[in-house]
């Protein structure tokens, strides 16, 4: 495998541990009309956190999903195309010369 292409997976590793783990898009939900307090990315063991309170009521943190899943897939397609442009140059020459 060529070492463009390893340091390109470690790399896609790498935005994906940050994208999934430690960079998780979430609202801050509280009430029984479900107001957003806030819209931030913290990391996953942050979802809870019962040290505050909105007009006496403890608010939830949910997931933005589709922001989630939009990002992995953007994250995944951009190193899918440079996976296939760093092609090895031995394979192509093969393929050339029969």
């Amino acid at each position: 495998m060529n070492i463009k292409r390893k340091i390109l997976l470690i790399g896609y590793s790498i935005a994906l541990l940050f994208a999934g783990i430690l960079s998780v898009p979430v609202k801050s939900i509280w009430g029984l009309k479900r107001y957003i307090d806030t819209y931030k990315y913290v990391p996953i063991w942050k979802l809870v956190d019962t040290n505050y309170s909105i007009n006496g009521e403890n608010p939830v943190f949910e997931i933005d999903i589709s922001r989630l899943v939009i990002t992995l897939i953007v994250i995944t397609l951009i190193t899918a195309v440079l996976y296939l442009v760093l092609d090895d140059k031995k394979s192509c020459s093969k393929h050339s010369n029969s």
